[in-house]
Protein backbone atom coordinates (compact mmCIF):
# COMPACT_ATOMS: atom_id res chain seq x y z
CA UNK A 1 0.00 0.00 0.00
CA UNK A 2 1.16 3.66 -0.72
CA UNK A 3 0.58 6.38 1.55
CA UNK A 4 -0.85 9.42 -0.56
CA UNK A 5 0.93 12.43 -0.55
CA UNK A 6 -1.75 15.76 -0.63
CA UNK A 7 0.27 18.85 -1.59
CA UNK A 8 -1.14 21.67 -0.46
CA UNK A 9 0.88 24.29 -2.20
CA UNK A 10 -1.52 23.10 -5.06
CA UNK A 11 -4.12 24.42 -3.56
CA UNK A 12 -2.80 27.88 -2.73
CA UNK A 13 -1.94 28.27 -6.47
CA UNK A 14 -5.64 27.59 -7.52
CA UNK A 15 -6.19 24.40 -7.65
CA UNK A 16 -8.70 23.99 -4.62
CA UNK A 17 -10.78 21.62 -6.44
CA UNK A 18 -7.90 19.23 -7.60
CA UNK A 19 -6.21 18.89 -3.76
CA UNK A 20 -10.14 18.39 -2.28
CA UNK A 21 -10.31 15.46 -4.75
CA UNK A 22 -7.41 14.35 -4.09
CA UNK A 23 -7.94 14.33 -0.19
CA UNK A 24 -11.25 12.45 -1.18
CA UNK A 25 -9.96 9.46 -2.70
CA UNK A 26 -7.25 9.52 -0.17
CA UNK A 27 -9.78 8.99 2.65
CA UNK A 28 -11.84 6.67 0.64
CA UNK A 29 -8.94 4.25 -0.38
CA UNK A 30 -6.36 4.29 2.78
CA UNK A 31 -8.13 6.37 5.55
CA UNK A 32 -4.76 9.12 6.07
CA UNK A 33 -2.97 10.99 3.73
CA UNK A 34 0.93 12.43 4.21
CA UNK A 35 0.36 15.96 3.83
CA UNK A 36 3.10 18.33 2.38
CA UNK A 37 3.61 21.73 1.02
CA UNK A 38 1.39 23.27 4.01
CA UNK A 39 4.35 26.34 4.84
CA UNK A 40 4.74 25.17 8.60
CA UNK A 41 8.33 25.32 9.32
CA UNK A 42 10.28 21.78 10.13
CA UNK A 43 10.99 23.35 14.08
CA UNK A 44 7.63 23.84 14.46
CA UNK A 45 6.41 20.43 13.40
CA UNK A 46 9.30 19.26 16.18
CA UNK A 47 8.62 21.45 18.58
CA UNK A 48 4.84 19.90 18.36
CA UNK A 49 5.87 16.44 18.44
CA UNK A 50 8.15 16.70 21.46
CA UNK A 51 5.26 18.73 23.06
CA UNK A 52 2.57 15.75 22.52
CA UNK A 53 5.15 13.32 23.74
CA UNK A 54 6.10 14.78 26.82
CA UNK A 55 1.97 15.43 27.40
CA UNK A 56 1.16 11.51 26.75
CA UNK A 57 4.27 10.78 28.97
CA UNK A 58 2.16 12.15 32.27
CA UNK A 59 1.03 10.50 34.66
CA UNK A 60 -3.29 10.13 33.75
CA UNK A 61 -4.59 12.18 36.86
CA UNK A 62 -2.71 15.00 34.96
CA UNK A 63 -3.67 14.56 31.81
CA UNK A 64 -6.96 14.45 32.84
CA UNK A 65 -7.06 17.87 33.94
CA UNK A 66 -7.15 18.72 30.45
CA UNK A 67 -10.83 16.65 29.83
CA UNK A 68 -13.36 19.08 28.40
CA UNK A 69 -16.10 20.38 31.23
CA UNK A 70 -18.85 19.62 28.24
CA UNK A 71 -19.22 16.53 26.48
CA UNK A 72 -20.56 18.19 23.54
CA UNK A 73 -16.53 20.19 23.11
CA UNK A 74 -14.37 17.85 20.94
CA UNK A 75 -10.98 19.77 22.58
CA UNK A 76 -8.89 18.68 24.90
CA UNK A 77 -7.72 14.95 26.32
CA UNK A 78 -10.07 12.01 25.42
CA UNK A 79 -8.59 8.93 27.84
CA UNK A 80 -8.16 5.37 26.31
CA UNK A 81 -11.59 3.66 25.80
CA UNK A 82 -13.65 6.71 25.68
CA UNK A 83 -14.74 7.08 22.37
CA UNK A 84 -16.01 4.91 19.72
CA UNK A 85 -16.03 5.65 16.29
CA UNK A 86 -18.87 2.56 15.47
CA UNK A 87 -20.90 4.64 18.20
CA UNK A 88 -21.31 7.51 15.29
CA UNK A 89 -22.21 4.64 13.05
CA UNK A 90 -25.02 3.43 14.88
CA UNK A 91 -23.54 0.40 16.14
CA UNK A 92 -24.08 1.19 20.34
CA UNK A 93 -22.78 -2.46 21.29
CA UNK A 94 -19.17 -1.62 19.96
CA UNK A 95 -16.15 -1.51 22.50
CA UNK A 96 -14.47 1.15 22.69
CA UNK A 97 -11.27 2.37 20.16
CA UNK A 98 -8.31 1.64 21.63
CA UNK A 99 -6.30 4.88 21.61
CA UNK A 100 -6.10 8.53 23.76
CA UNK A 101 -6.08 11.43 21.97
CA UNK A 102 -5.92 15.41 22.66
CA UNK A 103 -8.05 16.93 20.27
CA UNK A 104 -7.17 20.93 19.45
CA UNK A 105 -8.96 23.57 16.99
CA UNK A 106 -10.56 26.89 17.29
CA UNK A 107 -11.44 28.35 20.55
CA UNK A 108 -15.08 28.51 20.27
CA UNK A 109 -16.11 30.67 23.53
CA UNK A 110 -19.15 30.35 23.13
CA UNK A 111 -19.46 26.84 23.82
CA UNK A 112 -16.61 26.10 26.29
CA UNK A 113 -14.42 26.92 28.79
CA UNK A 114 -11.11 27.46 29.53
CA UNK A 115 -9.45 23.64 30.16
CA UNK A 116 -5.78 24.11 29.80
CA UNK A 117 -3.47 21.56 31.85
CA UNK A 118 -1.60 24.14 34.83
CA UNK A 119 1.61 23.96 33.20
CA UNK A 120 2.16 24.44 29.47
Amino acid sequence: MEVPVIDLQRWFDGHAAEVAEAVDQACRSVGFMQVVGHGIEVDVIDAMLTAADEFFSLPLTEKLAAVPSHPGVNRGYAAMGTEALAYSLGVPSARPDLFEAFNIGPDDVDRSDAFYAKDP
